[in-house]
């Protein structure tokens, strides 16, 4: 009797859960602020009810469905904080992002596992405009120069998948845009690389870039692309810098992790003799030339721009002891400047153009240079600005 009492109760319950999912308007937003859509009804047959997929699919939908989600979500998350409980999912903030190009877009970030972490959103019109641009490289420059494409993830997308499938998948963007990319562009996987080392620290905690550890992989998996050695990390004196905090700690401060971050690097030009020469570009068309730093051992307060001493519009990196008398032009974004130190390793000369700066025209860094190989470089958030698609067109 007690037996049949449970069950009839658990009917019960189970009927009136449905009748709320079905009767009270689900609360759409809750589910938008965590950047996916709304989970729909799964298909009921024999295959989906007996795999289990139906039961799977239905506790998602309702999950999703049930009215006032987000106040009841904001409720737990209370009582859990009043207890000293870490919500699982982590806490999810929004701010203004602007990438360097005089645009601020509204992103969010996921503070969760001692790190600060940008969620990414595919945004698809500003990605074929990436495409375009990459393919108006193809088209355009001399056939004896190799071109490569590298888009490089962000540390949310190796998180546990409870956590990275807040954000639309890099990995399908990132081998969308690979898949679409003219036939004459080298693709280079560093998804798979960075992700064989997942649990190494590749990644700042409380910064958008990654480590230099982090870039090394990256050249790694450009050397094998492009058919060169790579040179090895125990090859170099490493060195610790403490008290590094990230771009990312200033838009949430109260929640910045625990164990702070640090930058370790790798010493490729013990000998002083890799010499660089930066360039920037006024208004007026005039440059200003000066000398340049793999590393700059002088900076203030410790943070990204130690490496190449941060963003130039142009600059050259002459390396006598290279492995190969090879020219290198790499159109960039910052995830480049911890990754110049490496790759300059194997070409005599190492050409770097910021779009974001550089007012001028690629013919002209042709005219200047024996170009080799040309690789454009950025991380997957490039691929969400259209203007940035466009600066990459506009230099040639």
């Amino acid at each position: 009797m007690k037996n049949i009492v449970l069950i009839v109760i658990f009917c019960a319950l189970l009927l009136s859960s449905s009748v709320l999912v079905f009767v009270v308007p689900a609360d759409e937003e809750s589910v938008a602020a965590e950047n996916r859509e709304m989970t729909d009804m799964p298909e009921l047959n024999s295959e989906t009810m007996f795999s289990g997929k139906f039961a799977q699919g239905f506790e998602g939908f309702v999950n999703d469905h049930v009215g006032f989600r987000g106040a009841l979500t904001e409720a737990s998350e209370k009582v859990e904080s009043a207890y000293g409980i870490t919500s699982k999912l982590g806490k999810v903030v929004s701010i203004d992002k602007d990438v360097g190009t005089g645009t601020t877009n509204k992103t969010r970030l996921l503070i969760y596992n001692d790190a600060i972490m940008e969620v990414f959103r595919k945004n698809e019109d500003a990605e074929n405009s990436y495409i375009r641009a990459v393919n108006h490289y193809a088209k355009k420059l001399p056939e004896d120069i190799e071109l490569y494409s590298m888009i490089v993830p962000t540390q949310l997308e190796y998180q546990e998948p409870m956590y990275s499938n807040i954000q639309s998948s890099q990995k399908e963007t990132i081998d969308d845009i690979y898949s679409r990319l003219d036939k004459r562009v080298v693709p280079v996987d560093v998804y798979s690389e960075l992700g064989e080392h997942k649990d190494e620290y590749i990644y700042f905690r409380t910064d958008h870039h990654w480590t230099s550890l982090g870039a090394y992989y990256a050249y790694r998996a450009f050397s094998e692309s492009a058919g060169i050695e790579a040179v090895e990390p125990e090859d170099f004196e490493s060195y610790i810098i403490r008290g590094f905090d990230g771009s990312l700690s200033s838009q949430v401060p109260a929640d910045a992790p625990e164990e702070p971050d640090y930058i370790e690097w790798y010493d490729t030009n013990p000998d002083g003799e890799i010499e660089l020469e930066m360039q920037g570009l006024d208004r007026d068309g005039s440059w200003t030339s000066y000398e340049g730093t793999l590393f700059d051992l002088g900076i203030k307060e410790p943070s990204y721009n130690f490496f190449m001493g941060g963003d130039h519009a142009m600059g050259e990196i002459k390396n006598p002891n290279a492995a190969t008398d090879k020219t290198l032009l790499v159109i960039k974004d910052s995830y480049a400047n911890a990754f110049l130190p490496w790759v300059c390793q194997n070409y005599e000369t190492t050409v770097l153009i910021d779009p974001r700066s550089y007012w001028a025209n690629i013919d002209d860094v042709l005219k200047m240079y024996d170009v080799d190989d040309c690789l454009i470089m950025n991380y997957i958030f490039a691929t969400t600005f259209t203007d940035l698609c466009g600066l990459i067109v506009d230099i040639y």
